[in-house]
């Protein structure tokens, strides 16, 4: 529920977060669609105005979920947002997870 609780988050109160951080996942591919009607007001609306400034995405290669993973990028850059997207070795586990962490945290404090 990390990535699809993160979004859910991030684009309930838009202007609390300049930046988002999904590690592994996203939201689940049946829901993507029913996901992207509920939100699309906020999605359409901050793309033109004051999006996060940074949305940051990554997953293992062998994720059982990169399919969500891509989906979600896919489906933010169509309403205009700007997606580091990228992925790693491994699969949906701790380890990426914390090396996720690694790599992001830095990129809030430039």
């Amino acid at each position: 529920m990390g990535g699809m609780q993160t979004l859910n988050l991030a684009f309930a109160d838009p202007q609390r977060f300049s930046a988002v951080g999904v590690f592994s996942s996203g939201i689940l591919v049946g829901s993507v669609p029913s996901w992207e009607q509920e939100h699309l007001a906020v999605l359409d609306k901050l793309a033109v105005k004051n999006g996060p400034k940074m949305i940051w995405v990554k997953t293992g290669s062998e994720d059982p979920f990169i399919g969500n993973t891509k989906a979600t990028v896919e489906m933010l850059k169509r309403h205009g947002f700007s997606v580091t997207f990228d992925e790693s070795t491994g699969g949906h586990s701790w380890v990426n997870w914390r090396n996720y962490l690694h790599e992001f945290a830095p990129r809030l404090f430039k």
